[in-house]
């Protein structure tokens, strides 16, 4: 019951994001025009440009899930890697900071015949990169247009440099747990004794054990990150490309509303040349992401919205609202709605194929390479 419940607040609060959202984007859209008008006069083809490059997101990803799984595990369906992927960007999308992600695929993978060891290694090394690329990108963007933003944009500049310290501390914790594991043991349940004083952690002896177990995951990763550790690389490449693909959303969407240097129009934040511009506008998509993934609300709901008024404010002006209000279309909420497709189908076949074979749990031989 307690689950139902929590599902039934869950949805119940995206809803009111969705619906405050959509209210806004009416209200502030451009003269009092509506939402519907201005969603008729976008440039299709930039439109679909913008679907085009979340759909790269969401397979270049599943790429780099196929390739390492291909020479950690065995060589899988893709179809199937693409179906975990959904699966589990759907749990991340409904779970605070996306933390129900990995989760998510593990289990799923688990029910159908893959080592949870396996599959949680998997898991650590596509985070690591992730972690890795997002930095990565930090530091590149902020070479590149941080002094402009720090003297125009300080607070857009700080909260983007907090947001980098935090994955920056991320990355931290996992190279202290492959090479320094007792001592981080430590000084992690030494945090957790002092939650557990204060009783924010309840159950001190499950969540030493959770501690120990996530903590050996990492250890016992550090061999397969050196036996192969050039496909991890390239593992960062596809995850470097996967990243630009969803920071380039705004960019299209930029386009498909008419503005901007290719337009005729004057380029945004001083910049000088097309490219100029969408290096610009991609950088602030970065910026946007670090400052509010890390908030404590499935899918940074309101933070982000808020989040890109205040930072593309002066890319979309008053058609703000309108873009942002696609923007999450695209980037978030078609997660929800084609992982909860997704995960009622491929429920529907499972229990068909535990009926057929007459078993109540799980299927044995089943084959993971397919959907």
């Amino acid at each position: 019951m307690k689950t139902r419940t929590k599902r039934i607040f869950l949805f119940c609060y995206l809803g009111l994001v969705f619906t405050v959202t959509l209210v806004l984007a009416f209200a502030l859209s451009r003269e009092g025009k509506g939402l519907f008008s201005i969603l008729g006069s976008i440039d299709l083809c930039w439109f679909i440009a913008a679907l085009c490059c979340m759909a790269l997101y969401v397979l270049i990803e599943s790429w780099a899930v196929w390739y390492i799984t291909s020479f950690m595990y065995k060589r899988m369906g893709f179809s199937y890697i693409l179906k975990m992927d959904l699966i589990g960007n759907y749990y991340g999308a409904l779970t605070p900071a996306a933390f129900g992600f990995q989760p998510s695929q593990i289990a799923y993978m688990k029910r159908d015949g893959v080592p949870v060891g396996i599959s949680t290694f998997i898991q650590i090394i596509k985070l690591m990169a992730y972690e890795v690329v997002i930095v990565f990108l930090c530091l590149v963007f902020i070479s590149i247009r941080g002094a402009f933003f720090f003297h125009n944009y300080p607070q857009i500049f700080w909260l983007s440099i907090f947001g980098a310290l935090v994955n920056i501390f991320v990355i931290s914790m996992m190279i202290l747990a492959i090479v320094k594991r007792n001592a981080l043991k430590k000084m992690v349940m030494g945090i957790t004794k002092l939650l557990a004083k204060i009783r924010i952690v309840k159950n001190i002896d499950k969540m030493r054990d959770s501690v120990e177990h996530t903590l050996d995951d990492f250890h016992d990763s550090a061999g397969y990150l050196k036996k192969y550790k050039w496909k991890v690389f390239f593992s960062c490449i596809l995850t470097l490309l996967q990243w630009l693909m969803f920071f380039a959303v705004p960019y299209c969407l930029y386009n498909a509303f008419g503005l901007g240097m290719l337009h005729g129009h004057e380029g945004a934040l001083g910049t000088v040349s097309p490219l100029d511009e969408a290096v610009s506008i991609i950088a602030m998509a970065a910026f946007l992401f670090l400052a509010v993934h890390f908030m404590p609300i499935p899918g940074s709901s309101g933070a982000t919205e808020a989040g890109f008024g205040i930072f593309f404010g002066n890319f979309f002006f008053a058609l703000s609202a309108a873009a942002m209000f696609i923007w999450r279309l695209i980037t978030y909420y078609s997660f929800i709605v084609i992982g909860f497709l997704i995960i009622f189908i491929d429920g529907f076949l499972h229990k068909s194929k535990r009926k057929q074979n007459g078993i109540s749990g799980k299927i044995p031989d089943e084959n993971p390479g397919t959907l």
